[in-house]
């Protein structure tokens, strides 16, 4: 799955989100300030997990299997 480690932690902010919502008195604005900017952050991160696990079984240059590829799938 190409967005697998975004979707990921986009979820796992979004729920944490959710659960401080419900968990507090009152919802503010910068309550939402702060899971606007979260969401954004978890996508950001999530991108750099996508890209070097890929890099790790792809030629950057070719983007051909490498040799780690092969010796992973036995």
């Amino acid at each position: 799955m190409k967005y697998q480690g975004r979707l990921v932690l986009l979820f796992m902010s979004l729920l944490t989100s959710f659960i401080f919502g419900v968990l507090s008195d009152g919802l503010t604005p910068l309550f939402f300030m702060f899971a606007i900017v979260h969401a954004i952050v978890s996508w950001l991160f999530g991108s750099w997990y996508d890209k070097s696990s890929y890099f790790s079984y792809h030629d950057p240059l070719t983007g051909v299997y490498n040799r780690r590829y092969v010796f992973s799938a036995k």
